[in-house]
Formats: structure tokens, sequence, C-alpha cells
């Protein structure tokens, strides 16, 4: 999974967050009172209810949206789930490739045909 641990970030610190970020300002909504939503919808802030052996985290070396730094200690606070990355931003077409072969070399039980 390519997931966007830190929803904050994704909306105020990344240039793919404009529109998101306008529309929520014209609302009156501004970071500090969106935070204190955050826990309902980050999955940082949430408890992972499987195995950590059994989540793989692929991050993007150029992803603003989801930073390698605050994915990796997304996968580690998850209990050490896999980490792979791949070279290219939030969106591309290297990760679901690269997922694919890594869940099979990870887990191979969860892909067997």
């Amino acid at each position: 999974m390519q997931p966007i641990p830190d929803v904050a970030t994704a909306i105020w610190d990344s240039a793919g967050g404009w529109v998101l970020r306008r529309q929520m300002e014209e609302r009156g909504l501004d970071r500090q009172r969106v935070e204190k939503l955050l826990p309902l919808v980050c999955p940082s802030h949430g408890k992972l209810l499987l195995p950590a052996s059994r989540v793989l985290v692929v991050g993007g070396t150029h992803d603003s949206v989801a930073p390698v730094v605050k994915l990796k200690a997304f996968a580690e606070g998850w209990g050490g789930a896999h980490y792979r990355e791949v070279g290219q931003g939030h969106i591309g077409y290297q990760a679901m490739p690269g997922a694919w072969r890594w869940g099979r070399e990870l887990m191979p039980e969860l892909f067997r045909s």
C-alpha cells in the first residue's frame, strides 16, 4: 500500500494539496482546526489489526504527498511493517508492479494462485 500517513502534510505542505487547501480555507478551516480531526481519518493514528508482517508500505522517493521519512516512521510505528521504495512521486508506474513483486517475495502465502 502507498498510504498518506499524514493528511496534514498532504493538504498544507504538498503542492498537490492546493485545491483542497484553498477550498478548506474558503470555508474557514485552518490547519490547526482540521488537525484536531485527523485522528479520525489518518492511518498513522490507528492501530494495526493484523500482523505487521502482512503489511507492505511502498514509498516514492520523490513523493511530496506522502514523504518517505513519514512512510518509514509509519511502517515502524505499525510494528515493523515491510517498507520498500520506488523512484517516483505519489503517482507513478513503478509502485504497483513493485508491490506485487515484493508481496510475492515477502508474503508468498498471501499470493498463491
